[in-house]
C-alpha cells in the first residue's frame, strides 16, 4: 500500500472544503430563492464562483499526481516500451515547464488583484486570482515529479 503524500492530503482536504462550501452556498441560494423570495443574498453567485475555482485549483494537482487526467496515448502505445516511457517522461517535463511559465505570469496576474475588489463581496480579487498561482505551481511540481519517476523507472530497466 502506497503511503499517502501529505501535500496531496492538504490539497485534497482543501478541495473538499471548497466543494462542500460551494454546495452549501448554492443550496442556501436555491432554498431562499424559492422558499423565501423576499430574502436576497446577492453574494451567493460570486461566492459560488470563487469556491468552484478554488475546488478545481486544489483538485487538479491531485488528479495529475494520481494519473487521472484525460490523456491521448494512442501514439505512445505505438512505440516500444522503453521509448514510450521516454516519451512519457519528456511530456511530463514539457508539461512542468509550461506550468512554470504559467506560474510566473500568474504571479503578475495575482498582483493586479491587490488593487481590485470583487463587485458584491468587496474583498480583494487577489483571493480569486491566487488560485492560478496555486494550481500552476502544484501542476508544475507534480508534472516534474512524474517525469522524474518515469525516467527513473526507465533508467532502472537498463
Amino acid at each position: 500500500m502506497e503511503k499517502r503524500d501529505p501535500l496531496e492530503a492538504i490539497l485534497a482536504t482543501g478541495m473538499m472544503v471548497a466543494f462542500l462550501a460551494l454546495v452549501g452556498v448554492v443550496m442556501l441560494s436555491v432554498t431562499t430563492r424559492f422558499s423565501l423570495p423576499f430574502v436576497v443574498f446577492s453574494w451567493t453567485e460570486e461566492t459560488s464562483r470563487f469556491l468552484f475555482v478554488w475546488a478545481v485549483a486544489l483538485g487538479a494537482p491531485c488528479a495529475l499526481k494520481r494519473g487521472e487526467f484525460v490523456s491521448v496515448d494512442f501514439l505512445i502505445r505505438r512505440f516500444p516500451h522503453k521509448a514510450a516511457r521516454g516519451l512519457q517522461a519528456t511530456f511530463s517535463f514539457i508539461t512542468g515547464g509550461f506550468f512554470l511559465v504559467v506560474f510566473w505570469y500568474s504571479l503578475q496576474f495575482a498582483r493586479l488583484g491587490l488593487l481590485q475588489m470583487s463587485p458584491t463581496m468587496r474583498i480583494p480579487m487577489v483571493f480569486a486570482y491566487a488560485s492560478m498561482v496555486v494550481v500552476s505551481f502544484f501542476l508544475a511540481f507534480y508534472a516534474f515529479r512524474q517525469g522524474v519517476l518515469v525516467f527513473r523507472k526507465r533508467s532502472d530497466a537498463r
